[in-house]
């Protein structure tokens, strides 16, 4: 029999790792027109990694047309997620009493939801500006490593004097010389060699706006700009492209990919195509195969040139194979 002192002493065997509850939610908008527009049995869908559960992910699959014969004329909605979860999900339409919840026991890339989630007729009155909203909220228990999203961490700089000087415009732009030379190798080049640059400690940046420059600083620093829009955005990518700041470019062009949208289609093929980025060119073929005939009516798609329009067909030709 064990003495009351063991029983303080004898080491216990830790959990391999901490159990945590997870939440999450996204939200999907369905246009009013994808109702008719989007093929029967085409899903559409919606990636989004959870934060700190190195990299386990879920999936929003709908089918705004229906998923079968058997379903036409309502939105099929599921869920799939990366690991073996116990599950509970509630899928709700914003500003309406429609919403259906279940618990479900997942297998590691398990799919489950609702064939006939809504019904067409049902929704026709809850169109906001032709849009309609799901709005999908997650619970689940899951083991899960220590960690935590880091900070910002040029966000926390203050403490060391700016020492170098952007001019855009004839204004002033202020940076620290150690930021950019991380950043970007075009900048370190600059900066660590007897450049005039390096001597003056300032460069002119001719070939961009002050806008331009100063939001892209700000994104380097970890600030959104005050006043964001997608043309903003690629003209950061613009500078971030011949001062190659990776950073800058994979992080945009990843949210790219996820929100890609008619509104933004145009503005961002044309980018895709001009510094041929691969992983672009397939999102905005992918999407192309599925809204053709809305991408195709949009004014500004007559400007694109008559050679991306030619590859962008062929490519999203192996979509419409899939």
């Amino acid at each position: 029999m064990p003495s009351l002192v063991s029983l303080f002493t004898k080491s216990r065997k830790p959990p391999n790792k901490p159990i945590t509850r997870v939440k999450d939610e996204q939200t999907i908008t369905i246009s009013k027109t994808d109702l008719e527009d989007v093929p029967l049995g085409v899903k559409l869908t919606c990636e989004r990694i959870i934060p700190s559960t190195n990299g386990v992910k879920w999936w929003i699959q709908h089918y705004p047309s229906g998923r079968d014969e058997e379903s036409s004329g309502f939105i099929g909605i599921f869920v799939r997620i990366s690991e073996a979860v116990k599950l509970t999900i509630v899928f709700k339409i914003k500003n309406s009493s429609i919403q259906k919840t279940f618990t479900k026991e997942y297998k590691k890339n398990g799919s489950f939801g609702f064939v006939r989630f809504a019904k067409h007729d049902a929704v026709g009155d809850l169109f906001v500006d032709g849009k309609l909203s799901i709005v999908c909220s997650i619970e689940f228990k899951m083991s899960v490593p220590f960690s935590s999203q880091p900070p910002p961490v040029f966000q926390h700089c203050g403490h060391v004097p700016m020492d170098f000087e952007i001019i855009v415009e004839k204004k002033k732009i202020m940076v620290h010389k150690s930021v950019l030379s991380l950043l970007s190798p075009v900048f370190n080049a600059m900066l660590s060699h007897k450049t005039k640059e390096s001597k003056s400690g300032q460069v002119e940046i001719p070939d961009f706006d002050y806008a331009t420059v100063k939001a892209a600083i700000k994104f380097c620093y970890g600030n959104g700009p005050a006043k964001p829009s997608t043309k903003l955005f690629i003209d950061i990518l613009r500078f971030a492209d011949k001062y190659n700041i990776e950073a800058i470019t994979k992080h945009l062009e990843e949210q790219f990919i996820t929100f890609l949208s008619l509104k933004d289609f145009c503005i961002i093929v044309n980018y895709a195509w001009d510094y041929s980025r691969s992983d672009l060119k397939k999102a905005c073929a992918k999407f192309f195969s599925v809204y053709k005939n809305k991408v195709t009516k949009l004014p500004k798609f007559f400007d694109l040139s008559s050679e991306l329009v030619f590859e962008l067909l062929k490519l999203s030709h192996e979509f419409d194979k899939k």
